[in-house]
């Protein structure tokens, strides 16, 4: 049986890449399955939603993957996804919590760029 096949009589996709993303960060071969079935599903006609697409970056920015979490969010983008308040506050978070604050300042600029609003920026001047 292919593992798609199992997913959809076992768990949802979200359920797999919120039990990645959640609690200590589990190995990377964790989030590379995750990922594997992800594109299984897709090619079966599954379209990931952004929801599983977040996930999936939180739990590689959690792990210390920078580069797959940047990676994930270009392929994000690739399927038609635009980046969200939501998505750039996870990139933030996860590179704060690993006190790599340049990434953090060279993403807030990006945000900028890109006319994401934090809903706070009315009442803050910068």
């Amino acid at each position: 049986m292919c593992r798609y096949l199992w997913w959809k009589k076992t768990m949802s996709p979200s359920y797999l890449l919120l039990s990645a993303a959640s609690g200590p960060p589990p190995p990377a071969a964790s989030y590379e399955n995750a990922e594997e079935l992800l594109q299984e599903m897709a090619f079966s006609g599954f379209k990931p939603s952004p929801f599983e697409f977040r996930w999936l970056v939180q739990a590689y920015g959690r792990a210390g993957a920078f580069s797959e979490m940047l990676r994930v969010l270009e392929s994000l983008h690739e399927s038609g996804i635009a980046l969200d308040i939501v998505s750039a506050n996870i990139v933030l978070s996860c590179y704060r919590d690993y006190g790599r604050f340049s990434e953090m300042i060279s993403w807030v600029r990006k945000i900028h760029q890109s006319g994401i609003s934090f809903p706070f920026e009315r009442s803050i001047p910068f």
